[in-house]
């Protein structure tokens, strides 16, 4: 079952939806000290996403964040002084590059005192109760240090971290101080770092889901997420399996294991995408044209189709490889047979029906808006007369 790790940046963006339309479990880590509060409160989408059992808190152990910080504990101590020549803190912001902020109790006191020393970063308190820390530091700093501790956190529960633009460097768990100096110093890097397979499981089908979603994923709520996901289980399971075989058949696995960087992944991954996964979904668009189903997807997209006919999207659409009546009920509206026509012996047919890009169309085909300004914008969904 493949589970992703949420980052909090995946949760404020609204990333956490479309990771969810892939993973079938995800999960969200944050620090051992945090309470209910301070993580169902505050962020309404990871309450929203435990109370219907798609998301599991996690709790960093101590040395989680010991671990993750040591390497640039090392690396500051031994060269302080090229460091500091390329992010010191000067009148409260890095020397050059953007400033972070890791948020209260995500990181160790050993990291805070080290970046304060050497005026790598700044101690920061809130105005009211409980007045624990924040850490403002260099945006370099803090994504080397949040990918190691998702690294860390991900590499000992087996879980996918959620794309290779996590933090955005993947594999670090597995860095030594040389390598974190040489980021911090450049803030590139092509080096001796070793991807999960799961890097690219999670990256292709990340990037094809994300492909044929709106732009604006404030659109979307959870809980048309979870009924599309319902609605559409078994072609989805399909897609995950034609990720899982695209990914171990294809040369990502060597690049995935060979010294590379995030950028080469990421391009490889798109490579990947544009040579598998998008031929794939245009030949499924002209298979259906053809065979004319374009008008019954359309009447599904309404959701006012039987739930018999919705579950499952395109396989139940056509149970055991051919059609033989379609009758959709909703305030008068019918297809009947007739509207239909289809050859079970048909190559074209049955090309439709194997296409595991099925869940993808689906995705693209969906009205992704909420009802009222579904409503608002188009009018009811279905003329009451």
């Amino acid at each position: 079952m493949p589970i992703g790790l949420l980052s909090n940046s995946d949760v404020w963006s609204d990333r956490h939806k479309a990771v969810a339309l892939y993973f079938d479990q995800m999960a969200l880590a944050v620090p051992a000290v945090w309470d209910e509060n301070r993580i169902y409160q505050r962020q309404t989408a990871v309450r929203e996403l435990a109370d219907r059992q798609m998301l599991s808190v996690l709790k960093y152990r101590a040395e989680d964040h010991e671990n993750a910080a040591a390497p640039i504990i090392d690396a500051v101590h031994r060269w302080p002084e090229a460091i500091r020549a390329e992010i010191e803190i000067v009148q409260w912001r890095p020397r050059t590059g953007l400033r972070a902020t890791l948020v209260e109790h995500w990181f160790s006191e050993d990291l805070a005192r080290c970046l304060v020393d050497a005026n790598l970063g700044y101690l920061k308190y809130e105005a009211e109760p409980p007045f624990d820390p924040f850490l403002r530091t260099s945006a370099r700093i803090a994504q080397v240090y949040n990918s190691r501790l998702a690294e860390i956190v991900a590499s000992r529960l087996g879980f996918s971290l959620t794309g290779v633009d996590h933090g955005p460097f993947p594999g670090s768990a597995h860095w030594g101080p040389e390598t974190v100096r040489e980021v911090l110093t450049t803030g590139t890097f092509v080096g001796d770092v070793r991807f999960h397979e799961s890097t690219g499981f999670a990256g292709l089908a990340l990037i094809s889901i994300q492909a044929v979603l709106p732009g604006d994923l404030k659109a979307m709520t959870i809980r048309q997420v979870a009924d599309f996901r319902t609605r559409n289980r078994l072609a989805l399971t399909t897609f995950q399996d034609f990720i899982e075989r695209i990914v171990t058949s294809s040369a990502l696995p060597e690049v995935l294991s060979s010294p590379s960087d995030a950028q080469a992944v990421v391009l490889q991954l798109q490579n990947e995408y544009d040579r598998s996964v998008a031929p794939a979904l245009r030949s499924l668009e002209k298979s259906l044209q053809k065979i004319g189903v374009g008008a019954v997807w359309r009447a599904l997209s309404l959701n006012t189709a039987a739930p018999l006919l919705v579950a499952g999207g395109l396989n139940s659409i056509l149970p055991d490889g051919a059609l033989s009546q379609v009758i959709v009920s909703s305030a008068g509206l019918a297809l009947a047979a007739g509207r239909l026509a289809y050859d079970t012996r048909s190559e074209r047919t049955e090309e439709v029906l194997a296409n595991p890009v099925g869940y993808l169309l689906a995705l693209q085909r969906e009205d992704w808006r909420d009802s009222f300004h579904r409503h608002q914008i188009s009018g009811p969904l279905v003329d009451p007369s």
